[in-house]
């Protein structure tokens, strides 16, 4: 009967082994990141797009102008970040403000995201029965800014092995001067804007954030 040898591994080839795991997690933290930040950019902007529609399709419907508004408390307009919540209602009185027989039509309540939504030449948006944007002047400050991205996110970006292919266009507030009102998604450094058209349409367009 022929003897065997077994042999295991020895504790340089346990280190190897060990060493080579941690080069493919730093390798692909800065992948794993971008995706996560991405997910949460696409996550909000699928929801503003989707109320900024729905208050569109409801003054089409009832041929009553509505508007979408920032609001922390689900009841009336306010100057808080967008990410604490908005409301849409039929606006018949004063405009960007419930009172008299307006009435509430979509409440969306804080979000705890890792995400800054901020919009841009306008306080907020209006549509006319018509469809149309009806947008009010900028308020005097703006209520929430980009996020500026962190010191160890855009470390991580810089080495990533993935060019940021969904976030080549340089953030800039001209790039958002052609629509009358645009949101501004961010997180860490990838970004949506979402382009409120004069007559209503609604468009999402990939930036980088500062």
């Amino acid at each position: 009967m022929s003897g065997r040898t077994e042999r295991g591994i020895s504790l340089f080839e346990a280190m190897m082994a060990l060493f080579l795991a941690g080069v493919m997690v730093l390798f692909m933290a800065p992948v794993f990141f971008r995706l996560v930040n991405d997910h949460r950019v696409v996550a909000y902007t699928n929801e503003l797009v989707g109320a900024l529609r729905f208050a569109r399709v409801q003054a089409l419907d009832t041929i009553s102008p509505v508007t979408l508004c920032s609001s922390h408390d689900g009841r009336d307009c306010s100057a808080t970040p967008w990410t604490h919540g908005y409301i849409a209602f039929i606006d018949h009185g004063v405009p960007g403000t419930v009172d008299g027989e307006d009435r509430i039509l979509k409440v969306s309540g804080a979000r705890v995201l890792n995400v800054s939504a901020r919009l841009q030449g306008a306080d907020y948006v209006r549509f006319q029965r018509n469809g149309a944007l009806l947008a009010r002047a900028p308020a005097a400050a703006d209520t929430e800014s980009p996020l500026e991205s962190p010191l160890w996110v855009r470390a991580l970006a810089a080495l990533s092995p993935v060019a940021p292919a969904q976030a080549a266009v340089p953030f800039a507030d001209e790039y958002t001067a052609n629509a009358p009102a645009s949101f501004v998604v961010c997180s860490g450094v990838l970004g949506r804007v979402i382009n409120v058209t004069a007559v209503g349409q609604v468009r999402t367009e990939t930036v980088e954030c500062r």
